[in-house]
């Protein structure tokens, strides 16, 4: 069936379509990439479908001209020196070009906060030896203090605590307070309590956490444990629009036989405040703020003005915001009314209006991604959150 004589080679392959796609396919392969990739950069992340086809038919075009002026001159055309010193110099350039671009992560002075709002000009530094010597471990993902001394303050929890923490660390560190945050990407900080995306590789949840919570419990320095995770999503097991890892599962020791996960959830944290408020100290629910159905950079002014396309709304309706969270809100306030020394902090008036929960304030972003807050919102909500609280004298 592949030999020359095949009628497969004879009919199609040797049609002159077929042929001619075969003359520019790595012109085409080179060219079509980029195109795609400056249109998201010019619309936003969402192409229609008229862009997606124009994109494919310009790749068409490049690649013919490319093939017709390019490469076939260079490959069968007069062999003189300066076919490969013009080749050598271009080459030198974009290597130059590109790595300069490498460099500088992009040109981001195009943007005058994005530097600062998503914690580009001070990396996240996730583990500190010191602090993982502390805990007696050498695997976890969030293990660092600000500030010299034993904490006063421990955040516990997922990824969305430690997007929080620069905030949180940066308003304790002006009150002379030590901030320690300990978490696992993944992990909700529950006793006794596995979480785990169904078709990925599992992250053994509940002996780090166990030792984190028993740290804090057991530390006679820390007077305030705070415990933030991303809330909906480990009660429903759902993401809030597309599903791009798979459903989320968590099992606590002592649940009930055949409970669902929202049951189970409110179940594992309700021993969890119960067992921490039981050793005297501060417990604070830090809710977890509103989840986006969107990257947050599409909220930017785009290159190519005329062609751009900037998102109208930097923001989730709140209507779909209060169907999202009500079931997880529900728990976290009877949790509040059943302990009467649990102290609860709310970014929702801080973050939303009666129209909608917005990614962006004053211009700067507050979000990094979908769901974890930027440099610059995890410091408003830690300015709001130690105001709010009153955590200063506990």
């Amino acid at each position: 069936m592949a030999g020359p004589a095949a009628w497969i080679n004879r009919r199609i392959l040797s049609n002159r379509v077929a042929v001619f796609v075969g003359l520019i396919s790595y012109p085409l392969y080179l060219w079509h990439w980029p195109i795609l990739s400056f249109a998201r950069i010019i619309r936003g992340e969402d192409l229609s479908r008229g862009v997606r086809i124009a994109a494919v038919c310009l790749s068409f075009l490049l690649a013919w001209a490319t093939w017709r002026f390019v490469e076939s001159p260079i490959r069968f055309g007069r062999k003189i020196w300066i076919k490969t010193a013009a080749l050598t110099l271009m080459s030198v350039i974009i290597a130059g070009v590109g790595y300069t671009i490498h460099y500088r992560d992009g040109f981001v002075s195009r943007f005058k906060n994005v530097p600062g709002d998503v914690g580009w000009l001070q990396p996240e530094i996730p583990s500190s030896k010191d602090c993982l010597k502390v805990l007696g471990t050498d695997q976890m993902r969030f293990c660092r203090m600000a500030g010299k001394g034993p904490p006063d303050v421990v955040l516990i929890g997922d990824s969305h605590a430690g997007s929080l923490y620069s905030g949180l660390a940066s308003a304790y560190s002006r009150h002379s307070l030590v901030l320690m945050n300990l978490g696992e990407a993944g992990c909700v900080p529950f006793y006794d309590t596995e979480s785990y995306t169904l078709g990925r590789q599992r992250t053994d949840c509940r002996p780090l956490v166990n030792r984190m919570l028993d740290f804090a419990a057991s530390s006679p320095s820390i007077r305030t444990i705070i415990l933030s995770a991303r809330g909906p999503l480990n009660m429903t097991g759902q993401y809030f629009g597309e599903d791009p890892l798979g459903p989320k599962v968590i099992s606590w020791n002592g649940a009930e036989k055949n409970s669902d996960q929202a049951d189970v959830f409110a179940a594992a944290l309700k021993n969890t405040v119960s067992r921490l408020s039981a050793t005297g100290k501060n417990v604070v629910l830090f809710i977890d703020w509103p989840e986006l159905n969107f990257n947050p950079r599409s909220c930017l002014p785009r290159p190519v003005a005329l062609f751009s396309h900037v998102r109208q709304l930097c923001g989730v309706p709140r209507s779909e915001v209060e169907t999202r969270n009500r079931a997880y809100r529900e728990v976290i306030f009877t949790m509040k009314k059943e302990f009467s020394g649990l102290r609860v902090f709310d970014p929702f008036p801080y973050l939303c209006d009666a129209t909608a929960c917005y990614a962006e304030r004053d211009g700067r972003l507050l979000y990094q991604d979908d769901n974890h807050l930027s440099a610059e919102g995890s410091a408003y909500l830690g300015e709001k959150f130690l105001a709010e609280q009153s955590l200063l004298s506990p």
